[in-house]
């Protein structure tokens, strides 16, 4: 079952990041104000959870740990909104994994959960193949896609979310961390609005949410299920294994835009040229084939 859902997870993954891209790349261009504006649906699925479960009142000692992934779950979007402008979809999805290298030092030192030697050898070539996709030639030189140090930023953030999340798990069940955190982070979005400069431009871009509401409404979506499905498999699983796993994202991303992009062009930032395609296919089939050893 945690197995499926590992797999499960990263697709609405990519469906998030598609619709945020358009969304970064399209619609808004003050990144604060898509967060402050994001919070009209931040607990939109919340009283599902509460229909099938009850959280539970928290021991006061992790308020640390809820407050810290809250913020984590907010920040890390800033720089990513920010790599989204510079390109495309798949190639940021697949920047996910810099930071998560990161993941079995920051995991075995404060969750205490270990791989074994093999794991560890195909969780470092996974990182190697995504730092390849940030390559490109130009005039016989190498460099590196300016969206990468975002993307490192990012990525480190989304880690040691994951890692903080992992380690309190003994102590808390999932739904009783998902409903904190997700009403934490509620606050957290509604206090952009402290700012005069956000409110304006807020209150400037409202017509603009309303009619992209679909948008907004379906990515909520993608995360909510993301949400649910990715952390309740890093409950049951390693999560180095289940954050290495997400990194077939940008496989999904590019397949997607493959499929939809004749339908609405405009909503992907993607480089489907054949040389792009073959490219990042490359690469991706590298990453898929070493995820799957990984498992073993």
């Amino acid at each position: 079952m945690y197995i499926f859902l590992a797999f499960l997870a990263p697709l609405f993954f990519s469906i998030s990041i598609l619709i945020e891209s358009h969304l970064v790349n399209n619609i808004f261009k003050n990144k604060f104000t898509l967060l402050a504006l994001s919070w009209i649906l931040n607990l939109v699925f919340l009283p599902i959870i509460l229909l099938i479960w009850t959280p539970h009142l928290f021991d006061i000692n992790l308020l640390w740990a809820f407050l810290l992934i809250a913020f984590l779950e907010v920040f890390y979007l800033l720089p990513y909104f920010k790599a989204l402008e510079y390109d495309d979809s798949s190639s940021v999805a697949s920047f996910f994994t810099l930071g998560k290298i990161i993941i079995p030092i920051l995991s075995y030192f404060i969750a205490k959960e270990t791989l074994n030697l093999q794991q560890y050898f195909w969780f470092i070539i996974i990182i190697i193949s995504t730092f390849s996709l940030s390559f490109f030639k130009l005039n016989w030189k190498i460099k590196l896609n300016k969206s990468v140090l975002y993307m490192i930023i990012s990525s480190l953030l989304t880690s040691l979310s994951a890692v903080i999340w992992k380690y309190i798990f003994n102590s808390i069940d999932f739904i009783t961390w998902f409903f904190w955190v997700s009403l934490f982070t509620f606050f957290i979005n509604i206090s952009f609005f402290i700012s005069k400069k956000i409110r304006i431009d807020a209150k400037k871009n409202y017509n603009l949410f309303l009619l992209n509401f679909k948008f907004f409404f379906l990515n909520e979506l993608a995360i909510f299920i993301w949400t649910i499905t990715s952390n309740y498999a890093v409950s049951l699983w390693s999560v180095s294994v289940v954050k290495a796993i997400s990194s077939i994202s940008a496989f999904y991303i590019l397949f997607l835009t493959l499929i939809f992009h004749k339908f609405s062009p405009h909503l992907f930032k993607e480089n489907i040229t054949l040389k792009s395609i073959y490219k990042k296919s490359f690469w991706f089939i590298f990453i898929i084939i070493w995820t799957f050893l990984i498992l073993n």
